[in-house]
């Protein structure tokens, strides 16, 4: 805190007419505490002149729609008008959204010639905020691959399933130099609590491990099919290269973290794990991941024969395995969801036909009040990617 403070304090006395702050506030990191102490900004100001042309089309248009004044209305017009001569991008009203015809109706994905690919992570999320989904599957999503704390911790565990708390941070200090940081003083603090997290995780194998359990596989791939039929959707198993069966609507592919494997009363049993990482702990409760979908899929997968190690014991159904920041009192939280008996194993299949269809259409619904403008959302592509209207 002290080195923090001293930069801080630089930072501020440096600045000659204006200071702008920024933090980071995601699953790894959160601003710092000497955020709160920072004044609230002014409101920005609306009347300011434009500095670029797209910016000063963007003015004369809202202008243009919003002024119930006919000379201002008129003023507007006259200024897009020019633009539009010029070439400007956006001046012209015959490239604005909405006055154009539809270029098609036409879904993005025809199910007649090929099954929709759906990712067991991204059910939920699309079923959260379509639009959000559509922009990154088309290719919005700008994001560059980096590791990041939970994708370094994901791959110790696989490395060394059993592994003891010194080996799995030596596969983490190893990897270490994958993470980018702004400042020594926060690489050095978010190794600490890399460190907490490894010790977590240790404590749990260790746990795990004194039960009698064993590991029957680390992220185990699975594809299965979903495939429609008369009786109702059912899964099947993809285990070899080549086309899936007639009537597939959709394809899940993905990998489960662990495959868990013990004797109870003589018989084997067989659970999957997932592992999450990140600050958040609002999922962490048996009710809450009743009808998680990632997790579900995984059971999907299991039943059908899709995941390598898991047809050695009884499922008793999948968990969430949870290191959080929010954790007191504990090395780690577990979440259960119960086995898909016959009625939430029909009812999940009729779910993903559904989703399925709806990622194949032609339109995608966005919900601006419960997603897009939430601050728990803040990623939501709607906000980051350029107009639809723009060239």
């Amino acid at each position: 805190m002290h080195e923090e403070l001293r930069l801080f304090e630089r930072a501020l006395t440096r600045a000659g007419t204006r200071l702008l702050v920024t933090a980071v506030d995601d699953e790894d990191q959160s601003p710092s505490a000497l955020f709160s102490y920072l004044p609230e900004p002014p409101p920005r100001r609306s009347d300011r002149h434009p500095l670029t042309l797209r910016g000063a089309v963007a003015g004369y248009r809202r202008k243009l729609t919003e002024t119930a004044d006919p000379a201002v209305a008129e003023h507007a017009a006259t200024q897009l008008a020019a633009l539009a001569r010029a070439g400007v991008p956006g001046a012209d009203p015959a490239s604005w959204y909405g006055v154009r015809e539809r270029t098609g109706e036409g879904g993005i994905h025809d199910l007649h010639r090929a099954p929709v690919s759906i990712s067991p992570s991204r059910v939920e999320a699309f079923e959260e905020c379509g639009l959000d989904w559509a922009i990154r599957e088309l290719g919005g999503d700008s994001r560059t691959f980096s590791a990041g704390l939970g994708t370094i911790l994901h791959a110790a565990m696989e490395t060394a399933p059993d592994g003891t708390f010194e080996l799995l941070d030596a596969i983490v200090e190893e990897r270490w130099g994958e993470l980018d940081f702004e400042a020594d003083w926060l690489s050095k603090q978010e190794r600490q609590w890399a460190t907490t997290l490894t010790r977590r995780l240790a404590s749990y194998l260790r746990e795990f491990a004194a039960r009698g359990g064993e590991v029957a596989g680390a992220e185990a791939r699975f594809r299965i099919a979903i495939v429609a039929g008369s009786d109702g959707p059912n899964v099947v198993a993809i285990t070899a290269p080549g086309s899936p069966p007639a009537g597939t609507v959709a394809i899940i592919s993905g990998s489960i973290d662990r495959v868990e494997r013990w004797v109870e009363n003589a018989d084997p049993r067989v659970a999957v794990i997932d592992l999450k990482t990140g600050r958040s702990e609002a999922r962490v409760s048996d009710d809450k991941v009743a009808t998680d979908a990632q997790l579900a899929a995984y059971q999907l997968a299991v039943g059908a024969g899709a995941v390598p190690g898991a047809e050695q014991g009884q499922l008793v159904g999948a968990r969430l395995l949870v290191l959080s920041k929010t954790l007191k009192g504990t090395d780690y939280r577990m979440a259960q969801q119960m086995p898909l008996d016959a009625d939430t194993r029909s009812a999940l299949l009729e779910r993903i036909v559904a989703d399925a269809e709806a990622m194949a259409a032609h339109s995608f619904t966005a919900y601006p009040d419960v997603h897009c403008n939430d601050d728990h959302f803040a990623v939501c592509r709607l906000h980051t990617v350029k107009p639809v209207s723009a060239p």
